[in-house]
């Protein structure tokens, strides 16, 4: 035995550092970097987890680390180490993307995109079933934060493509890989779920989501950029909660509330066409809401059909109105 053979490279090394060789006198027992027997054999797993963090921090790149991580959780980790090389994974794939100067939709849809989100589920589940707590460690707790928008990147991807519905489906799912901790980390993820809830008319879930978002413990503690996103979130959700209808949820610049705005407003130059300049307000009011009709059943929202509809029947009745008052007064004259 030499003096580099020490139990925290030995292939029996277990989940929290604990000896697994039964031969030993250290079985069952916590070891460290100085613990040493005669049943040593070398994990290469545990050398290129340990190259893969010396070129991480090197270079200052998670990404640069990814083969490293690879090769190690295909040599085989004990259970603890292989959730933090996960995690890391997680993040080496979402600087590639972050890298990219893609659009938001473009990230989305490429497969480090979906690896990053994979991979991070992969350290969560692993967390949750073997009760390491190590997400429930507040610089651990942090890490996650970003991972808050990775998800909203893709529900709201799922939103358009396939609806409203199938994008709040997809965001439940995934608050509830994180309802083991003792906290939710995804506060950003239930204000953008709050948001969907509200514009479903479902006020009783949202008002649920902003008060978990407040009762939440702070993920970022650091001053800085994300800890004042994180603040403003907050104020705006109590913000919200004073509100009977919830309108301070956000400053209505959500596409759906954008788009529950034009169909309201065919309905408002439907209206104003049909005792003004109805040969000018009727069409706007018709096309605004063939539009606005038109994105709704694309979405598939429960909201803002009627809206719509009533612009168009409202507008298409003033143009014909003031189409023929016209017309009296030219043969008239």
């Amino acid at each position: 035995m030499n003096d580099d053979s020490n139990c925290t490279d030995c292939k029996h090394l277990q989940a929290h550092h604990v000896c697994g060789c039964v031969q030993s006198p250290l079985f069952g027992k916590k070891v460290g970097k100085d613990d040493r027997c005669d049943y040593f054999v070398l994990n290469p797993a545990q050398a290129e987890y340990c190259d893969a963090l010396k070129v991480m921090l090197e270079t200052n790149s998670s990404a640069a680390g990814i083969p490293k991580l690879r090769r190690s959780l295909e040599l085989g980790l004990p259970e603890d180490d292989e959730l933090s090389a996960r995690f890391a994974l997680s993040d080496g794939y979402r600087e590639i993307v972050g890298n990219s100067n893609l659009s938001a939709e473009e990230m989305a849809r490429r497969s480090e995109f979906a690896q990053a989100i994979e991979e991070c589920e992969k350290a969560v589940e692993i967390d949750r079933r073997g009760g390491y707590g190590y997400f429930a460690q507040p610089l651990n707790r942090a890490r996650l934060f970003r991972v808050n928008f990775l998800y909203q990147l893709r529900a709201r991807l799922i939103e358009k493509e396939r609806g409203n519905r199938e994008a709040i489906e997809f965001v439940e799912k995934k608050l509830e890989l994180f309802q083991y901790l003792p906290s939710t980390p995804l506060v950003f993820l239930l204000g953008y779920l709050a948001q969907r809830y509200r514009d479903n008319g479902q006020l009783e879930k949202s008002r649920a989501c902003l008060q978990c978002i407040i009762a939440a413990e702070p993920v970022i503690r650091s001053d800085g950029n994300e800890r004042e996103q994180e603040r403003d979130l907050r104020d705006s959700a109590a913000r919200a909660l004073r509100q009977p209808d919830l309108h301070a949820l956000s400053p209505d610049d959500s596409e759906e509330a954008k788009l529950l705005k034009k169909a309201r407003n065919s309905v408002i130059y439907g209206f104003v066409g049909l005792f003004f300049l109805g040969f000018i307000f009727g069409p706007i009011a018709v096309i605004s809401g063939f539009k606005a009709r038109a994105e709704v059943m694309k979405r598939k929202m429960s909201r803002g059909l009627a809206s719509a509809t009533t612009g168009i029947v409202v507008g298409a009745l003033a143009t014909l109105i003031w189409t023929l008052w016209l017309i009296g007064k030219v043969l008239g004259g």
